[in-house]
Protein backbone atom coordinates (compact mmCIF):
# COMPACT_ATOMS: atom_id res chain seq x y z
CA UNK A 1 0.00 0.00 0.00
CA UNK A 2 1.10 3.49 -0.63
CA UNK A 3 0.56 6.78 0.78
CA UNK A 4 -1.87 7.63 -2.94
CA UNK A 5 -4.41 4.76 -1.74
CA UNK A 6 -4.78 6.82 1.88
CA UNK A 7 -7.53 9.26 3.03
CA UNK A 8 -6.20 12.24 5.12
CA UNK A 9 -7.33 9.96 8.36
CA UNK A 10 -4.74 7.27 7.68
CA UNK A 11 -2.03 9.96 8.33
CA UNK A 12 -3.24 10.41 12.08
CA UNK A 13 -3.62 6.29 12.11
CA UNK A 14 -0.15 5.06 10.17
CA UNK A 15 1.97 4.30 13.18
CA UNK A 16 -0.67 2.28 15.36
CA UNK A 17 -1.88 0.32 11.73
CA UNK A 18 1.47 -0.51 10.96
CA UNK A 19 2.34 -1.99 14.49
CA UNK A 20 -1.02 -3.54 14.34
CA UNK A 21 -1.03 -4.95 11.16
CA UNK A 22 2.97 -7.00 11.92
CA UNK A 23 1.53 -8.36 15.23
CA UNK A 24 -1.90 -9.46 13.75
CA UNK A 25 -1.80 -13.12 13.85
CA UNK A 26 1.16 -13.06 16.09
CA UNK A 27 -0.39 -12.25 19.60
CA UNK A 28 -2.84 -15.08 20.64
CA UNK A 29 -4.09 -15.27 23.85
CA UNK A 30 -2.20 -13.49 27.18
CA UNK A 31 0.17 -11.97 24.30
CA UNK A 32 -2.49 -9.82 23.14
CA UNK A 33 -3.58 -8.62 26.14
CA UNK A 34 -0.36 -5.92 25.85
CA UNK A 35 -1.73 -4.84 22.11
CA UNK A 36 -5.31 -4.44 23.62
CA UNK A 37 -4.05 -2.42 26.74
CA UNK A 38 -1.88 0.30 23.40
CA UNK A 39 -5.15 -0.06 21.56
CA UNK A 40 -7.17 1.36 24.65
CA UNK A 41 -4.31 3.62 25.42
CA UNK A 42 -4.69 5.58 21.72
CA UNK A 43 -8.24 5.53 21.99
CA UNK A 44 -8.24 7.19 25.44
CA UNK A 45 -5.47 9.85 24.19
CA UNK A 46 -7.65 10.49 20.73
CA UNK A 47 -10.33 11.68 22.97
CA UNK A 48 -8.20 13.73 25.62
CA UNK A 49 -6.37 15.34 22.67
CA UNK A 50 -10.04 16.23 20.50
CA UNK A 51 -10.87 17.73 24.24
CA UNK A 52 -8.35 19.84 24.37
CA UNK A 53 -8.29 20.88 21.40
CA UNK A 54 -11.74 22.01 21.95
CA UNK A 55 -10.87 23.88 25.57
CA UNK A 56 -7.88 25.68 24.48
CA UNK A 57 -9.54 26.46 20.70
CA UNK A 58 -6.24 25.09 18.81
CA UNK A 59 -5.21 21.75 17.36
CA UNK A 60 -3.42 19.20 19.41
CA UNK A 61 -1.03 16.95 17.50
CA UNK A 62 -1.34 13.05 17.53
CA UNK A 63 2.39 13.00 17.27
CA UNK A 64 5.74 14.65 19.35
CA UNK A 65 8.90 13.83 17.67
CA UNK A 66 11.93 13.98 20.36
CA UNK A 67 15.44 14.28 19.59
CA UNK A 68 16.33 12.75 22.88
CA UNK A 69 20.21 13.19 21.87
CA UNK A 70 22.68 14.95 19.12
CA UNK A 71 24.80 12.06 19.90
CA UNK A 72 25.60 9.44 17.42
CA UNK A 73 27.96 6.53 16.04
CA UNK A 74 27.93 7.53 12.40
CA UNK A 75 28.56 10.53 10.71
CA UNK A 76 26.07 11.04 7.68
CA UNK A 77 26.52 14.18 4.79
CA UNK A 78 23.26 14.02 4.52
CA UNK A 79 22.13 14.36 8.57
CA UNK A 80 20.21 17.56 9.60
CA UNK A 81 21.91 16.89 13.29
CA UNK A 82 25.27 17.01 13.96
CA UNK A 83 26.39 18.22 17.63
CA UNK A 84 27.95 21.36 17.84
CA UNK A 85 32.09 21.22 17.84
CA UNK A 86 32.75 23.91 20.86
CA UNK A 87 31.36 21.63 22.96
CA UNK A 88 29.82 17.80 23.93
CA UNK A 89 26.59 16.82 22.25
CA UNK A 90 23.29 17.32 23.81
CA UNK A 91 20.99 14.62 25.54
CA UNK A 92 17.65 15.63 27.28
CA UNK A 93 17.62 14.52 30.58
CA UNK A 94 15.38 11.34 32.44
CA UNK A 95 13.65 14.34 34.24
CA UNK A 96 12.78 16.37 30.86
CA UNK A 97 11.59 13.49 29.26
CA UNK A 98 9.17 12.26 32.18
CA UNK A 99 7.66 15.75 32.21
CA UNK A 100 7.26 15.53 28.30
CA UNK A 101 5.88 12.63 28.63
CA UNK A 102 3.58 13.63 30.90
CA UNK A 103 2.35 16.36 29.10
CA UNK A 104 1.47 14.08 25.89
CA UNK A 105 -0.31 12.57 28.43
CA UNK A 106 -2.26 15.18 29.57
CA UNK A 107 -2.77 16.64 25.81
CA UNK A 108 -3.66 13.45 24.92
CA UNK A 109 -1.11 12.87 22.27
CA UNK A 110 -0.39 9.12 21.91
CA UNK A 111 1.99 8.83 19.39
CA UNK A 112 6.15 9.36 20.26
CA UNK A 113 9.16 9.36 18.17
CA UNK A 114 12.58 9.21 18.91
CA UNK A 115 15.06 10.69 16.43
CA UNK A 116 18.92 11.44 17.24
CA UNK A 117 21.19 11.77 16.97
CA UNK A 118 21.28 8.18 17.39
CA UNK A 119 18.20 7.70 20.20
CA UNK A 120 19.29 3.74 21.08
CA UNK A 121 22.84 5.97 22.74
CA UNK A 122 20.00 6.97 25.02
CA UNK A 123 20.62 5.11 28.78
CA UNK A 124 17.59 3.26 29.70
CA UNK A 125 15.30 3.49 26.72
CA UNK A 126 13.62 0.12 26.62
CA UNK A 127 12.69 1.21 30.71
CA UNK A 128 11.42 4.57 29.54
CA UNK A 129 9.21 2.75 26.49
CA UNK A 130 7.98 0.08 28.96
CA UNK A 131 7.12 2.41 31.37
CA UNK A 132 4.51 4.19 29.01
CA UNK A 133 2.63 0.68 27.62
CA UNK A 134 -0.59 2.81 26.53
CA UNK A 135 1.69 5.04 24.34
CA UNK A 136 3.22 3.86 21.17
CA UNK A 137 6.60 4.93 20.42
CA UNK A 138 8.58 5.23 17.06
CA UNK A 139 12.26 5.18 17.30
CA UNK A 140 14.41 5.99 14.28
CA UNK A 141 17.92 4.23 14.17
CA UNK A 142 20.97 3.66 12.35
CA UNK A 143 20.84 0.06 13.35
CA UNK A 144 24.19 -0.55 14.59
CA UNK A 145 23.34 -0.96 18.36
CA UNK A 146 20.66 -3.65 17.08
CA UNK A 147 22.49 -6.79 18.11
CA UNK A 148 21.32 -9.71 19.14
CA UNK A 149 21.20 -9.15 22.90
CA UNK A 150 19.68 -5.54 22.36
CA UNK A 151 16.90 -8.08 20.39
CA UNK A 152 16.92 -10.02 22.97
CA UNK A 153 15.78 -7.03 25.41
CA UNK A 154 12.97 -5.53 23.27
CA UNK A 155 11.53 -8.79 22.37
CA UNK A 156 7.45 -8.85 23.38
CA UNK A 157 7.45 -5.00 23.79
CA UNK A 158 3.84 -4.11 22.13
CA UNK A 159 4.36 -0.46 21.60
CA UNK A 160 7.44 0.21 19.97
CA UNK A 161 8.31 0.22 16.19
CA UNK A 162 11.02 0.60 14.67
CA UNK A 163 12.36 2.77 11.01
CA UNK A 164 16.13 1.80 10.21
CA UNK A 165 17.74 4.24 8.47
CA UNK A 166 19.21 2.06 5.09
CA UNK A 167 20.54 5.31 3.83
CA UNK A 168 23.14 5.70 7.01
CA UNK A 169 26.65 5.02 5.88
CA UNK A 170 27.97 3.55 2.73
CA UNK A 171 25.91 0.43 2.48
CA UNK A 172 22.41 -0.47 3.36
CA UNK A 173 23.92 -4.10 4.52
CA UNK A 174 23.83 -2.85 8.08
CA UNK A 175 20.05 -1.90 8.17
CA UNK A 176 19.68 -5.02 6.55
CA UNK A 177 21.01 -6.73 9.23
CA UNK A 178 19.36 -4.24 11.90
CA UNK A 179 15.62 -5.22 10.28
CA UNK A 180 16.58 -9.36 10.35
CA UNK A 181 17.24 -9.24 14.23
CA UNK A 182 14.04 -6.42 14.94
CA UNK A 183 11.98 -9.26 12.39
CA UNK A 184 13.14 -12.59 14.40
CA UNK A 185 12.37 -11.00 17.86
CA UNK A 186 8.77 -10.04 16.46
CA UNK A 187 9.25 -6.23 16.41
CA UNK A 188 7.74 -4.36 14.09
CA UNK A 189 10.52 -2.79 11.65
CA UNK A 190 10.34 -0.75 8.60
CA UNK A 191 12.86 1.03 7.07
CA UNK A 192 13.57 4.78 6.54
CA UNK A 193 16.16 6.68 3.53
CA UNK A 194 17.19 10.19 2.97
CA UNK A 195 17.36 10.19 -0.55
CA UNK A 196 20.44 12.45 -1.85
CA UNK A 197 22.30 13.23 -5.30
CA UNK A 198 25.23 10.28 -3.77
CA UNK A 199 22.55 7.50 -3.25
CA UNK A 200 19.55 8.25 -5.56
CA UNK A 201 21.19 5.11 -7.79
CA UNK A 202 21.01 3.13 -4.83
CA UNK A 203 17.75 3.64 -4.23
CA UNK A 204 15.97 3.38 -7.70
CA UNK A 205 17.29 0.33 -7.66
CA UNK A 206 14.51 -2.80 -7.37
CA UNK A 207 17.50 -4.95 -5.71
CA UNK A 208 17.77 -2.54 -2.26
CA UNK A 209 13.97 -2.82 -2.03
CA UNK A 210 14.01 -6.49 -2.50
CA UNK A 211 16.77 -7.06 0.20
CA UNK A 212 15.05 -5.12 2.89
CA UNK A 213 11.86 -6.29 2.22
CA UNK A 214 13.15 -9.38 2.45
CA UNK A 215 14.85 -8.69 5.78
CA UNK A 216 11.91 -8.12 7.24
CA UNK A 217 10.48 -4.82 6.48
CA UNK A 218 6.95 -4.50 6.86
CA UNK A 219 6.88 -0.52 6.21
CA UNK A 220 8.99 2.15 4.36
CA UNK A 221 9.55 6.32 4.36
CA UNK A 222 11.36 7.49 1.49
CA UNK A 223 12.45 11.47 1.90
CA UNK A 224 13.84 13.93 -0.36
CA UNK A 225 16.88 15.34 1.22
CA UNK A 226 16.18 19.32 2.69
CA UNK A 227 19.04 21.75 2.07
CA UNK A 228 19.34 24.90 3.94
CA UNK A 229 16.73 27.16 3.41
CA UNK A 230 17.58 29.47 0.18
CA UNK A 231 20.46 27.21 -0.67
CA UNK A 232 20.19 26.27 -4.41
CA UNK A 233 23.42 24.77 -5.25
CA UNK A 234 23.82 22.18 -2.24
CA UNK A 235 25.68 19.53 -3.59
CA UNK A 236 23.08 16.62 -2.39
CA UNK A 237 20.03 18.18 -3.88
CA UNK A 238 18.41 15.48 -6.04
CA UNK A 239 16.84 16.95 -9.32
CA UNK A 240 13.48 16.36 -10.51
CA UNK A 241 14.09 13.19 -12.82
CA UNK A 242 16.38 11.12 -10.59
CA UNK A 243 13.34 11.61 -7.53
CA UNK A 244 11.10 10.69 -9.69
CA UNK A 245 12.87 7.00 -9.78
CA UNK A 246 13.08 6.94 -6.72
CA UNK A 247 9.60 7.09 -5.89
CA UNK A 248 8.74 5.06 -9.39
CA UNK A 249 10.66 2.13 -7.60
CA UNK A 250 9.70 3.35 -3.62
CA UNK A 251 5.97 2.38 -5.53
CA UNK A 252 6.77 -0.66 -7.13
CA UNK A 253 8.31 -2.29 -4.51
CA UNK A 254 5.47 -1.10 -2.17
CA UNK A 255 2.96 -2.95 -4.67
CA UNK A 256 5.86 -5.89 -5.23
CA UNK A 257 5.91 -6.70 -1.33
CA UNK A 258 2.82 -5.25 -0.18
CA UNK A 259 4.72 -2.38 2.26
CA UNK A 260 3.41 0.54 3.67
CA UNK A 261 5.54 3.05 1.86
CA UNK A 262 5.39 6.71 2.24
CA UNK A 263 7.63 9.12 0.13
CA UNK A 264 8.14 13.02 1.04
CA UNK A 265 6.92 15.01 0.10
CA UNK A 266 5.44 13.46 -2.55
CA UNK A 267 2.48 11.77 -0.52
CA UNK A 268 1.97 14.52 1.68
CA UNK A 269 -1.13 16.03 0.02
CA UNK A 270 -2.62 12.15 0.40
CA UNK A 271 -1.98 12.71 3.94
CA UNK A 272 -3.32 15.72 4.63
CA UNK A 273 -0.41 18.05 4.25
CA UNK A 274 2.43 19.15 6.35
CA UNK A 275 2.42 18.87 9.54
CA UNK A 276 4.60 21.84 10.57
CA UNK A 277 3.85 24.00 13.94
CA UNK A 278 1.04 21.12 15.41
CA UNK A 279 -0.72 20.28 12.62
CA UNK A 280 0.29 16.80 13.71
CA UNK A 281 3.60 17.01 15.33
CA UNK A 282 5.35 18.56 17.57
CA UNK A 283 9.33 18.49 17.96
CA UNK A 284 11.64 19.21 21.05
CA UNK A 285 15.57 19.04 20.03
CA UNK A 286 18.14 17.69 22.24
CA UNK A 287 19.09 20.98 23.75
CA UNK A 288 14.57 21.51 25.06
CA UNK A 289 14.16 24.12 22.25
CA UNK A 290 10.42 23.10 20.80
CA UNK A 291 10.51 23.87 17.51
CA UNK A 292 7.99 23.35 14.62
CA UNK A 293 8.87 20.33 12.82
CA UNK A 294 12.91 18.34 12.94
CA UNK A 295 13.49 19.72 9.45
CA UNK A 296 12.67 23.93 11.06
CA UNK A 297 15.26 24.45 14.14
CA UNK A 298 13.72 28.12 14.42
CA UNK A 299 11.50 28.64 17.51
CA UNK A 300 11.41 30.96 21.05
CA UNK A 301 10.45 28.40 23.39
CA UNK A 302 12.58 25.46 25.67
CA UNK A 303 10.89 22.90 27.35
CA UNK A 304 10.95 24.25 31.23
CA UNK A 305 10.44 27.58 30.81
CA UNK A 306 7.86 26.90 28.33
CA UNK A 307 5.51 24.57 28.42
CA UNK A 308 4.53 22.10 24.69
CA UNK A 309 0.66 23.84 25.20
CA UNK A 310 2.65 27.06 25.44
CA UNK A 311 4.20 26.83 22.45
CA UNK A 312 0.82 25.82 20.33
CA UNK A 313 -0.87 28.87 21.34
CA UNK A 314 1.84 30.99 20.53
CA UNK A 315 1.40 33.30 17.80
CA UNK A 316 4.71 32.27 15.95
CA UNK A 317 3.09 28.45 16.06
CA UNK A 318 -0.69 29.96 15.05
CA UNK A 319 0.95 32.18 12.33
CA UNK A 320 2.96 28.62 10.95
CA UNK A 321 -0.31 26.56 10.70
CA UNK A 322 -2.11 29.36 9.27
CA UNK A 323 0.61 29.71 6.67
CA UNK A 324 1.09 26.42 5.88
CA UNK A 325 -1.26 25.66 3.64
CA UNK A 326 -0.83 28.18 1.10
CA UNK A 327 2.64 27.54 0.93
CA UNK A 328 2.16 23.64 0.48
CA UNK A 329 0.54 24.64 -2.70
CA UNK A 330 3.99 26.24 -3.78
CA UNK A 331 6.50 23.71 -5.28
CA UNK A 332 9.40 22.14 -3.64
CA UNK A 333 10.02 19.68 -0.90
CA UNK A 334 9.65 21.12 2.55
CA UNK A 335 6.62 23.95 4.08
CA UNK A 336 8.93 25.96 5.30
CA UNK A 337 11.30 25.95 2.54
CA UNK A 338 8.45 26.62 -0.08
CA UNK A 339 7.76 29.92 2.27
CA UNK A 340 11.14 30.86 1.41
CA UNK A 341 11.40 34.74 2.43
CA UNK A 342 7.83 34.78 3.80
CA UNK A 343 9.02 32.08 6.43
CA UNK A 344 12.09 34.15 7.17
CA UNK A 345 10.03 37.33 7.79
CA UNK A 346 7.42 35.39 10.09
CA UNK A 347 10.37 33.97 12.28
CA UNK A 348 12.04 37.32 12.64
CA UNK A 349 8.59 38.77 13.52
CA UNK A 350 8.59 36.63 16.08
CA UNK A 351 12.20 36.66 17.03
CA UNK A 352 12.67 32.78 16.50
CA UNK A 353 16.15 31.94 17.12
CA UNK A 354 18.25 29.34 15.51
CA UNK A 355 18.62 26.01 17.51
CA UNK A 356 22.22 25.48 17.50
CA UNK A 357 21.80 21.37 17.81
CA UNK A 358 20.90 21.67 13.86
CA UNK A 359 23.91 21.75 12.08
CA UNK A 360 22.70 21.53 8.28
CA UNK A 361 20.13 23.94 8.01
CA UNK A 362 20.60 26.89 10.05
CA UNK A 363 23.33 29.12 9.12
CA UNK A 364 21.61 30.93 5.91
CA UNK A 365 18.65 31.24 8.34
CA UNK A 366 20.32 33.24 10.71
CA UNK A 367 22.46 35.22 7.68
CA UNK A 368 18.46 36.10 6.34
CA UNK A 369 17.51 37.26 10.18
CA UNK A 370 19.28 39.25 12.60
CA UNK A 371 23.30 37.50 12.67
CA UNK A 372 25.50 38.19 10.02
CA UNK A 373 26.38 36.18 7.30
CA UNK A 374 28.49 32.74 8.17
CA UNK A 375 32.35 32.81 8.46
CA UNK A 376 34.43 29.59 8.66
CA UNK A 377 34.11 30.38 12.18
CA UNK A 378 30.61 30.81 12.57
CA UNK A 379 30.34 27.44 11.28
CA UNK A 380 31.36 25.99 14.45
CA UNK A 381 28.33 26.94 16.08
CA UNK A 382 30.63 28.78 19.22
CA UNK A 383 28.89 32.04 19.00
CA UNK A 384 25.78 31.06 18.21
CA UNK A 385 25.72 28.30 20.66
CA UNK A 386 26.33 30.53 22.95
CA UNK A 387 23.63 33.16 22.05
CA UNK A 388 21.35 30.64 22.31
CA UNK A 389 22.10 29.62 26.08
CA UNK A 390 22.40 33.75 27.02
CA UNK A 391 18.99 34.45 25.49
CA UNK A 392 16.38 35.47 28.27
CA UNK A 393 14.42 32.42 29.42
CA UNK A 394 10.95 33.86 30.55
CA UNK A 395 10.86 31.18 33.72
CA UNK A 396 7.81 30.86 34.86
CA UNK A 397 7.50 31.77 38.94
CA UNK A 398 11.18 31.59 38.50
CA UNK A 399 11.45 27.52 37.89
CA UNK A 400 14.27 26.54 35.61
CA UNK A 401 14.55 23.18 33.49
CA UNK A 402 16.05 19.93 35.80
CA UNK A 403 16.14 21.60 39.11
CA UNK A 404 18.85 24.11 37.64
CA UNK A 405 18.63 28.00 38.52
CA UNK A 406 16.23 29.89 36.67
CA UNK A 407 17.48 33.09 34.57
CA UNK A 408 15.25 35.85 34.89
CA UNK A 409 14.60 38.32 31.96
CA UNK A 410 16.22 40.99 34.42
CA UNK A 411 13.33 43.27 34.57
CA UNK A 412 12.74 45.28 31.79
CA UNK A 413 15.80 44.21 29.70
CA UNK A 414 14.27 40.94 28.44
CA UNK A 415 14.72 40.80 24.91
CA UNK A 416 16.19 44.37 24.39
CA UNK A 417 18.63 43.23 26.17
CA UNK A 418 19.68 40.57 24.74
CA UNK A 419 19.50 41.67 21.61
CA UNK A 420 21.84 44.40 22.21
CA UNK A 421 24.39 41.20 23.27
CA UNK A 422 23.62 39.73 19.70
CA UNK A 423 24.38 43.06 18.22
CA UNK A 424 27.88 43.25 20.13
CA UNK A 425 28.52 39.99 19.08
CA UNK A 426 27.33 40.98 15.69
CA UNK A 427 30.04 43.78 15.25
CA UNK A 428 32.86 41.72 16.94
CA UNK A 429 35.65 40.59 14.38
CA UNK A 430 36.17 38.11 16.12
CA UNK A 431 33.49 35.25 16.68
CA UNK A 432 35.30 32.92 19.25
CA UNK A 433 34.95 35.99 21.73
CA UNK A 434 31.98 35.16 24.41
CA UNK A 435 29.21 37.73 23.92
CA UNK A 436 28.24 40.05 27.43
CA UNK A 437 27.20 37.91 29.88
CA UNK A 438 22.80 37.92 30.35
CA UNK A 439 21.58 39.12 32.56
CA UNK A 440 23.63 42.00 34.31
CA UNK A 441 24.15 40.82 37.61
CA UNK A 442 22.55 43.77 39.28
CA UNK A 443 19.68 42.06 37.87
CA UNK A 444 19.89 38.98 39.12
CA UNK A 445 17.70 37.90 42.23
CA UNK A 446 19.47 36.85 45.43
CA UNK A 447 17.54 33.23 44.93
CA UNK A 448 15.51 31.21 42.54
CA UNK A 449 12.93 28.30 43.04
CA UNK A 450 14.09 24.88 41.56
CA UNK A 451 11.64 22.42 40.80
Amino acid sequence: MTAQDASPRYAADFAERVVFSVARGRAVGADAEPLRRLAAGLAAAENRRQEAGRRFDITIPHTLVIGATSRCNLHCPSCMVRADRSRPPATLSRPTLARLLAECSELGIGRVAFVGGEPLLLPRLHDLVASHPRTLFVVFTNGRAVDSAFAARWRGTANAAFFVNASAGSSSRPAEAALARLHRAGLPCGFAATVHAKNTETFSDAATYDRLAASGASFALVLDYLPAIGDAADPLLVPPAPRRRVVAAARAAARRHRLLVICAPEDEDALGGCGIAGRSLLHVDPRGAITPCPFVPLSPFRFGPHSLLHALQSSYFRDLREAAPAWDSRPGSCTARKGGADFLALAARHQALESPVCASAPLRLCARLSLPPPSPLCQKFGALSRLWDLRPRHARRGIATDGAAAEPTGGTEGWAGWLRSAKAVKSSSDWTSAPPKWPPSSARPATTASR
